[in-house]
């Protein structure tokens, strides 16, 4: 089974299941905001309860790269990764224009496990240098 993250787009997370053979199982998307980026693992629990699956069947995490909003993507990839390496499964980075639908989303991941070898983390792609606003 696989697990689709992409944060790519702002105010918004979605995340999705799809079986080893593409099929989306379920997918939900709702809205991030700042300071919520912690809902990002209660949603991915949600949809695997809502399937009645667990994390241990997970066998590949697959995460929108970019373009998009420097904390979405963050939170995104460093989910992703952290998934990954407890799970022991590899991660694969898509990018925002191949996962517009989770169906897409799930048809280029899979391509991307049978087709590379992905490497130990994935990084970001943000379209730009990141704007940091500093404090003082």
């Amino acid at each position: 089974m696989l697990l689709l993250i992409n944060t790519a787009e702002p105010g918004r997370a979605a995340i999705a299941l799809a079986e080893d053979d593409g099929r989306v199982l379920a997918s939900h998307v709702g809205p991030s905001r700042r300071g919520e980026r912690d809902t990002l693992l209660s949603t991915v629990d949600r949809v695997l309860r809502r399937t009645r699956r667990s994390l241990s069947r997970v066998r590949g995490v697959a995460v929108v790269t970019g373009p998009g909003p420097f904390s979405g993507l963050r939170a995104g990839i460093a989910t992703a990764n952290a998934l990954g390496f407890s799970l022991g499964v590899r991660v694969v980075g898509i990018s925002a224009t191949d996962a517009s639908t989770p169906q897409t989303f799930a048809a280029v991941a899979l391509q991307r496990f049978t087709s590379t070898r992905a490497g130990a983390w994935v990084t970001p792609e943000y379209g730009a240098e990141p704007h940091i606003t500093l404090k003082h």
